[in-house]
């Protein structure tokens, strides 16, 4: 019946373990528009037949809800479950930032250390006696020693042979990298050479 369950909610609700007050009892559910042979169905109606069948019992107060508690839980019971979970909720809190501020702390003096550190070799650039290179292996499992790197010296004005020749014999830079270009011999040919066959090539003005 609608009465008895609402009535088992309210009762829940309110933590009032199975008593319901008479004027509570007649507002529980909305019966307006019914009716029972032929006849307008009432709130006092519904809790007479509950009474009638010892669904619910008569108390100086109201009514009470038979066998209650045998199957919800207690005022007692749920005050103390909430209050359980309450005290688990701060103590879950509590560690929790316990966590924050260590964890905190520790990353502050990881960076503190970080900072505050000198560094050994203040000097970006490498120093190649840290991390000599390695020697590619050889057979019977030794290693060869690599042969230091000689540099070229940079040019200071002297010129060999062969060089000096070729400047001799091209004077214009310019005409050089043309016939070079064109494909012309420039190693075994002069830049007269390259001026002739072009002449002989190219029409003459005025023709």
């Amino acid at each position: 019946m609608a009465l008895d369950v609402a009535a088992i909610c309210y009762a829940n609700r309110h933590l009032t373990d199975g008593n319901i007050s008479r004027t509570n009892a007649e507002h529980l559910v909305n019966i307006s528009g019914y009716s029972y042979r032929n006849k307008p169905l009432t709130p006092a109606h519904l809790i007479r037949r509950l009474l009638r069948v010892g669904r619910w019992e008569a108390t100086p107060g109201g009514y009470h809800i038979h066998d209650f508690l045998d199957y919800q839980p207690s005022r007692h019971q749920v005050e103390l479950r909430r209050a359980q979970i309450q005290e688990s909720r701060i103590r879950a809190g509590k560690t929790s930032g316990e966590q924050r501020r260590n964890k905190t702390a520790t990353k502050g003096e990881h960076i503190g250390n970080k900072v505050g550190t000198p560094n050994p070799n203040p000097n970006p650039l490498p120093n190649p006696l840290d991390n000599p290179p390695i020697a590619p292996p050889v057979r019977g499992g030794e290693t060869r020693p690599r042969k230091p790197r000689r540099h070229r010296p940079m040019n200071d004005g002297h010129y060999d042979e062969q060089t000096r020749q070729r400047m001799a014999d091209w004077p214009d830079t310019t005409k050089l990298m043309e016939a070079r270009s064109a494909g012309f011999d420039v190693r075994h040919k002069s830049q007269a050479d390259y001026e002739s066959e072009l002449a002989a090539v190219l029409p003459q003005e005025g023709r």
